[in-house]
């Protein structure tokens, strides 16, 4: 499941998305099937469209959706090709999953057409497709228009706000959903709410449609002058680029520079009655926009401008284009990585068999610069921050390259506007195929949270045409990230990534993928699963280092498992606890969240079931958690400097008492002094 972020501007941001979704190919209509009233359809499609059609028996409001781990979309239309709805993604209670829902008013003995395709796997999806009856929304009546009616000139969609808007949605079996704006809610039985707005012809007004289903209402806003004056860039750092870096070319051939600001940029803002105010840190600031027109004005070598605005006020920014001072590079030694063919971490293999990659490591490489006023400079990888992307301070860029077989590639390192050119290795792949050459005996999900896919027996073919048949087991099989979503195998050097999942009844499926090689695995029977009543967590701390957990099902059984952390990493403000239990490895979010009343608690998810446990604040420098800062807490800053225990990530933050942003032994000392003070 995801959660979509619920502000209104975001929202409009989403619209936007929405409106430019793929566009399915025209042409005759080649339909995969027809679909059946309550009856599931099972899809298997290597990437392409699918298009079922329907004919209802009946005047009424049906749903089309699909079921499955595949991040599906669709639209329905008739046989003329004519678009009546485009699908989004479902919404079930507030929360928003990624199989698509799409529900019309349909007629009778008319035959329509859905269109579906998957987003995310490109060689194997499995998902079902379903169409049953359902109550549509009809039509909508404001019975509270938002607290705020006006909007600013220039500025009238970022300030055309609807909060407090109140709506009664009338749905098609005669009741009433009285629906009001918040953050979190976006849907009325099921349906999406959207808001498009749109300037008024005369430019006098600016309107807000409100749209749900069948019903659509119209707000009209009041557009009030513009209390900004001017605006004015500010920066020590004039913005200057060298010519033909920082960038890309586009379809016509000219360079499109990318825009960014110094990290010192602030901006002046003056307004109309005379007051000032001074915006910093405006490269991060969601409020400046920035623009260019170089698709029609390509720029030049020179001094050349694009447009900063905020609320609705522009100024131009100057950028100057300079050419490389750089006569001559000379390479001593290349980087020494080799790249395999379809290696998914340095790139990908494109719809014709091209690997296009990014070398990107320059482990060893070493190189001369001959300037224009007849200096040289030479740089060794002591010089190269691979992290930054920098070399000695200032940013490098490492170009695209390509290859369709195993061969010598030449890269290029883009260096102060010079062209640094060298060659580097692509080699074969070390494997030809993949095979699932027997499913498992016990591949169920375990607790309706993570399939275990110990027992399926994989067949790997080398590029020597060596053979070697591997079983998924607790050796060799870890689930990363969300594991309803990805495991990984370890088969000596080769890791394979697992995507599974299930559609929610009996099926389930797993999709290996190495070196862009694939192998399919579905059908196999799915275990009974039962819901967790209730979560009791005792020795509980954010690290879950050591978490005893006692699960309460709703038919009353207990049970209690013993979760050692095998590793911890902190991800989008959650902690990611892989852990192992007796049935496999599984991974929890831990996630600290801020209740409306002002308190702090941890939603705990364990075994895909969430629960809420108080938050417990540590002391600065009480590093092992123990809730008493102790000379313990010294030690295990020395231990951690000594790579003899690595602190986790919420434990290097407790670590760092001098709050430099370093741990350091100075933190270890800091805290001993401080002890010494108290005693």
């Amino acid at each position: 499941m995801k959660k979509l972020v619920r502000t209104f501007s975001v929202l409009l941001a989403l619209l936007m998305i929405i409106t430019a979704l793929p566009v399915f190919s025209a042409g005759a209509l080649e339909t995969t099937g027809e679909l059946t009233l309550n009856k599931k359809q099972h899809v298997k499609t290597s990437g392409k469209d699918v298009v079922f059609s329907f004919t209802p028996e009946n005047d009424g409001w049906y749903e089309f959706y699909s079921k499955g781990e595949s991040d599906t979309y669709a639209y329905l239309s008739d046989g003329n090709g004519e678009v009546f709805v485009e699908g989004e993604d479902s919404e079930i209670n507030g929360d928003y999953d990624m199989n698509f829902s799409i529900k019309y008013n349909l007629k009778a003995a008319t035959t329509y057409y859905i269109h579906v395709k998957a987003y995310i796997y490109d060689s194997a999806e499995s998902f079902y497709i379903y169409v049953k009856e359902t109550v549509g929304v009809v039509s909508g009546v404001v019975t509270k228009n938002p607290v705020n009616m006006t909007c600013i000139q220039g500025d009238e969609r970022r300030t055309a706000d609807i909060s407090g808007l109140e709506i009664d949605f009338t749905l098609s079996d005669g009741s009433i959903v009285k629906w009001r704006y918040n953050d979190d809610y976006w849907a009325v039985n099921g349906t999406y709410v959207y808001v498009y707005p749109s300037l008024s012809e005369d430019s006098k007004s600016y309107n807000m449609d409100v749209t749900c289903g069948e019903a659509q209402v119209r707000l009209t806003y009041t557009i009030i002058e513009n209390p900004i004056e001017r605006i004015e860039f500010v920066s020590e750092n004039p913005i200057v680029y060298y010519e033909n870096t920082n960038g890309y070319v586009d379809e016509n051939g000219n360079y499109i520079y990318s825009l960014s600001l110094p990290d010192d940029s602030s901006l002046n803002v003056y307004y109309k009655d005379g007051s000032t105010d001074t915006i910093t840190g405006i490269s991060d600031n969601y409020s400046i926009g920035l623009k260019s027109d170089q698709y029609n004005n390509p720029w030049k070598v020179g001094t050349n401008y694009f447009t900063l605005s905020y609320r609705g006020v522009s100024t131009e920014v100057a950028v100057e284009i300079i050419t490389s001072c750089v006569k001559e590079a000379v390479v001593h030694t290349a980087p020494n990585r080799e790249y395999t063919m379809s290696d998914a971490q340095w790139g990908y293999t494109n719809s014709v068999g091209r690997y296009e990659f990014t070398p990107g490591d320059l482990s060893g490489l070493s190189f001369t610069l001959t300037y224009t006023d007849g200096t040289t400079e030479t740089f060794t990888q002591e010089d190269i921050d691979m992290e930054t992307q920098t070399i000695k301070g200032e940013p490098y860029e490492i170009k695209e390259s390509y290859a369709v077989k195993p061969m010598k590639v030449k890269a290029t390192l883009s260096y102060k506007g010079f062209d640094i050119e060298y060659y580097v290795n692509v080699v074969e792949a070390p494997i030809k195929s993949m095979e699932v050459v027997w499913g498992a005996d016990n591949c169920f999900f375990e607790d309706s949270y993570a399939p275990l896919l110990y027992g399926i027996e994989l067949k790997i073919t080398y590029a020597d045409d060596t053979e070697k048949v591997v079983k998924l087991d607790k050796s060799n099989t870890k689930y990363v990230s969300n594991p309803s979503f990805k495991a990984v195998v370890t088969v000596g050097d080769l890791k394979i990534d697992v995507y599974a999942g299930s559609d929610g009844s009996n099926q389930v499926f797993c999709i290996f993928e190495c070196y862009d090689v694939w192998a399919y695995f579905d059908g196999y029977y799915v275990e009974p699963t039962r819901d967790i009543e209730n979560i009791d967590i005792t020795n509980f701390t954010v690290d879950a280092d050591n978490m005893v957990v006692d699960l309460t099902y709703a038919d009353g059984q207990k049970q209690t498992l013993t979760l050692e952390a095998l590793d911890s990493d902190k991800f989008d403000g959650s902690y990611y606890v892989i852990t192992e239990t007796e049935n496999g490895v599984l991974c929890h979010t831990v996630t600290p969240v801020k209740k409306s009343d002002g308190t702090e608690v941890y939603m705990v998810d364990i075994l895909g079931e969430e629960f809420e446990f108080e938050k417990v604040s540590y002391e600065l420098g009480d590093v092992d958690m123990d809730s008493s800062v102790t000379i313990l807490d010294a030690t295990a800053i020395a231990l951690h400097k000594a790579r003899i225990k690595n602190l986790s990530n919420i434990r290097l933050e407790l670590a760092d008492v001098d709050k430099d942003g370093d741990v350091s032994i100075m933190d270890a000392t800091q805290i001993q002094l401080d002890l010494a003070q108290v005693s």
